[in-house]
C-alpha cells in the first residue's frame, strides 16, 4: 500500500464508526455459518446496539424475497439467496452509509440483474448513500450516479450518463448501449 492522506465525510462530517452507522456488503456475502438466516439478518442491528423493527425485517424479507429461507443456514442457499440476506442484512441496519464490495459478481447474468432490481427496489424504499466497488462497467452505469474510476495515476469521477434516466429504463439496448460504449473509451483511454 502507498502512503496516502485525506478524510472521509459524509454529510459534511467526518465518517467514524462510532458516530456513523456503517453497512458493508462484502464479494463472498460475509454471512456467519453457524447463524440461520433471520440471525444472519438481524446481527448487524443487534451488534450495533440497534432496537430492531420486525416489521421492517418482515418487509425487507418480503421485498428481497426471504420469506422461506428464513430457518435455513447459509449452507442451504443459492448464491443468489446468499446475496440477498446480506442485502436484508445491510438494510435492516438502516445505515448512514452502505458499502457494496463487488456484491453481485458471484451471481450468473439472470440470478444478478433479479439481485440487483431487489437491491434498487430495497434502495428507492429506504435512500441511502452508497458506495459500490464494481469491476463491472455495465453495472455501475444501471446502479449508480456518479462513477469514480480508478486509474494508475489520478483517480477520475464522471457524472453517470445515465443520471438522468429512471433505474427501470436504464437495461433498455437503445438506453445503455451508447452509454457503455462511450464510458468503455473513457475507461480504455485512462488506462
Amino acid at each position: 500500500l502507498l502512503p496516502h492522506s485525506g478524510g472521509i465525510s459524509l454529510n459534511g462530517k467526518p465518517v467514524t464508526p462510532k458516530q456513523a452507522t456503517l453497512a458493508l456488503v462484502p464479494q463472498d456475502y460475509g454471512l456467519l455459518p453457524w447463524k440461520r438466516v433471520r440471525q444472519n439478518i438481524e446481527l448487524g442491528a443487534k451488534l450495533k446496539g440497534q432496537k430492531l423493527d420486525t416489521r421492517k425485517v418482515q418487509q425487507l424479507c418480503a421485498t428481497l424475497e426471504l420469506t422461506d429461507v428464513l430457518t435455513r443456514y447459509p449452507s442451504q442457499l443459492s448464491g443468489g439467496q446468499k446475496q440477498r440476506v446480506a442485502l436484508a442484512r445491510a438494510f435492516a441496519l438502516t445505515p448512514d452509509l452502505l458499502l457494496l464490495d463487488e456484491a453481485f459478481s458471484a451471481l450468473d447474468t439472470v440470478i444478478k440483474r433479479r439481485a440487483q432490481q431487489l437491491f434498487l427496489a430495497q434502495w428507492q424504499q429506504s435512500p441511502v448513500t452508497t458506495l459500490m466497488v464494481t469491476h463491472d462497467l455495465k453495472e455501475a452505469l444501471q446502479l449508480s450516479d456518479q462513477i469514480l474510476i480508478l486509474t494508475k495515476d489520478q483517480p477520475r469521477l464522471i457524472e453517470n450518463p445515465l443520471q438522468e434516466v429512471s433505474f427501470t429504463n436504464r437495461d433498455r439496448p437503445e438506453i445503455l448501449a451508447p452509454a457503455l460504449t462511450k464510458l468503455e473509451g473513457l475507461v480504455a483511454t485512462l488506462w
